[in-house]
């Protein structure tokens, strides 16, 4: 993650990005045949659990495209 911001903010797509909260302090808010349903955390049925985030900004959908398999 820090080299995707690192070369993000050198590169000037890099907008904005973050960690998120331990799952054992976390809910999930789904929505089903227009129901909603909030599930308490921990979620230890999750093979992978997103840590954080980052938001990118390309010129184009090729530039994202490229920006994408460069940052893999």
């Amino acid at each position: 993650m820090a080299k995707l911001n690192e070369e993000g903010v050198r590169t000037g797509v890099f907008k904005t990005g973050g960690g998120l909260e331990q799952t054992a302090k976390s809910v999930r808010v789904k929505l089903s045949r227009g129901e909603v349903k909030v599930i308490d955390g921990p979620f230890t049925e999750a093979k992978e659990i997103v840590g954080g985030f980052a938001i990118l900004e390309f010129p184009s959908k090729e530039e994202a495209i490229k920006g994408a398999v460069a940052y893999m």
